[in-house]
């Protein structure tokens, strides 16, 4: 098992908890998605420029679209995926034991 996913599974709740006083537990988990897959997109623009379709480019002439239709494997995909699944099961348990209490 890829230990990043994990690693980025924490750092996403911990981020998501830290903003939460500021942007309500939603809005700090979206937040805290939009980095990783900002982080994704990034990655996949650095391999986009790999291919022989952009050899002639580089990353402030490439296409604002090269990373988002580049690059995307399981890996990346799980990446933003497993943050997204543990931020949103935060907002469940919390909106859970809220519902409980």
């Amino acid at each position: 098992m890829d230990m990043t996913l994990v690693e980025h599974m924490w750092i996403a709740v911990v981020v998501q908890l830290g903003l939460a006083f500021f942007l309500g537990l939603r809005g700090a988990g979206v937040a805290a998605v939009m980095v990783f897959l900002g982080r994704e997109i990034a990655q996949n623009e650095y391999e986009a420029l790999r291919l022989p379709e952009f050899a002639d480019m580089n990353l402030a002439t490439l296409p604002w679209w090269a990373g988002l239709r580049h690059g995307w494997g399981l890996g990346s995909v799980l990446d933003v995926a497993a943050p997204a699944l543990a931020c949103s099961l935060v907002l469940v348990l919390w909106r859970a034991w809220r519902k409980w209490r």
